[in-house]
């Protein structure tokens, strides 16, 4: 009865949306932008923070007037940046810092504007890569690796800042691609009318600077000078296993790895050991 309720529920605010339409456009387009930008869940609390990253070094810096939460766990070795994906926060990363810190990596992890403990109501990839590129700058890492919404960001970080700021190796966990495709699966679950979406493509356009189309992380990695290995599961229900292909296709120094069976998530243990090697000893295997 609950699962009912659950799929029940988005077309109730897509039907919402649709008669708001017809009565104020603009306030049916801002109330869109919001729920896709707006994440449901990914939070921490204080009182009931995991041990492990309540023993590390914590820090904040602010990103535009958003006070982030970084989580530093101190090393002898070169730093490594982590990037959490959406609704989700450093939490996820509990077994690849270990496995990192053992090998002597110092490690870097923070909580995007909405998610974890740091600040903000709401997050989208251009300001996700503001938050790398203060965080990087701080730290001066060169290496980073990042998972869905933050394997995204860290492309459309290479596309838009400066090369001299450039990682030099990355790792992409189960990184979407098109935006139109985002859009189009949020407007399935919601039951929008098409000219809506339509409206809300020029929304974007007006507010970032680029209609659906032109925001792609396949076109964007043509930019990206990193050696990278991307890592994507044939089975991923979240982000489709082709845009895996699309991307590491136009990479000028990309290898791919396709796994079965590890889900959108990629944080098992064999995945991070595979990551892990490229980083360590950049001798990780592509295949499909």
């Amino acid at each position: 009865m609950r699962k009912k309720i659950k799929k029940f529920i988005p077309k109730v605010i897509g039907w919402r949306l649709n008669m708001l339409y017809r009565i104020n456009p603009e306030k049916s387009l801002q109330k869109l932008y919001e729920l896709f930008v707006t994440p449901r869940k990914g939070k921490l609390s204080k009182e009931e923070l995991p041990p492990f990253l309540n023993g590390c070094s914590i820090e904040r810096i602010l990103v535009d007037d958003v006070h982030l939460q970084i989580y530093r766990w101190k090393n002898e070795g070169e730093r490594i940046l982590l990037v959490h994906g959406w609704e989700s926060n450093s939490a996820r990363w509990e077994k690849c810092v270990k496995r990192l810190h053992e090998l002597g990596y110092e490690v870097i992890a923070f909580d995007a504007p909405a998610h974890g403990l740091s600040e903000g109501k709401v997050l989208h990839v251009p300001l996700f890569a503001r938050c790398i590129a203060k965080v990087q700058e701080k730290f001066k890492t060169r290496i980073a690796v990042g998972h869905s919404a933050g394997a995204m960001s860290l492309i459309y970080h290479e596309h838009a800042h400066d090369q001299q700021n450039a990682f030099q190796k990355l790792v992409l966990l189960g990184a979407p691609s098109e935006m139109t495709r985002i859009i189009n699966d949020m407007a399935k679950v919601l039951g929008t009318e098409k000219h809506i979406t339509k409206e809300l493509d020029n929304f974007f356009k007006q507010k970032f600077g680029f209609y659906f189309h032109e925001f792609s992380i396949a076109e964007f990695a043509k930019t990206a000078k990193a050696n990278t290995l991307v890592i994507h599961d044939k089975y991923d229900r979240v982000a489709n296993v082709n845009a895996a292909r699309d991307i590491a296709g136009n990479l000028e120094n990309g290898q791919l790895i396709i796994t079965e069976g590890q889900g959108h998530s990629l944080n098992s243990p064999n995945v991070i050991d595979q990551y892990v090697n490229f980083i360590h000893q950049e001798k990780a295997v592509a295949h499909e």
